[in-house]
């Protein structure tokens, strides 16, 4: 579905060891959902854990999230604060930075998760151009 070609390492201890930066476990939801929340206690404080699509639980560095970028681009380089940052996002891989941005907004298609904790939400989805019909609606 997305593409990359799916490479089974010899040794996963090994492939850890050298270090990685992102680890894409695909599995059926039924499956995944009950893994992350086992992977989420065994590593709590040491990797950022999420389902980003139903089918897809990936595992990051911990503070190597959206939201750590958008932080780091906002703070550091664009020098403004987060009251004038806006996000939007419609997965769990954007939880991060739906809590960093004060504007932030959800897709209308988006996980129930991400409309629960964002400000705003479009009125269409990503496939009837959701973004800029909001920018267009509430920003221009």
């Amino acid at each position: 579905m997305s593409g990359l070609k799916p490479v089974v390492p010899d040794d996963y201890e090994a492939l850890l060891h050298k270090g990685v930066f992102k680890l894409v476990v695909p599995g059926d939801p039924e499956y995944i959902v009950p893994v992350e929340a086992e992977l989420k206690v065994i590593f709590e404080n040491r990797a950022t854990i999420f389902v980003s699509k139903p089918y897809f639980l990936e595992i990051l560095p911990f503070h190597t999230d959206k939201g750590e970028a958008l932080k780091y681009v906002a703070e550091n380089i664009m020098h403004v604060s987060r009251e004038k940052v806006m996000a939007f996002g419609d997965s769990m891989n954007d939880e991060s930075m739906i809590r960093y941005a004060d504007l932030n907004v959800a897709m209308k298609n988006g996980r129930p998760e991400i409309i629960k904790i964002a400000r705003f939400v479009t009125d269409k989805t990503n496939d009837e151009d959701g973004i800029a019909d909001f920018l267009e609606t509430h920003v221009l």
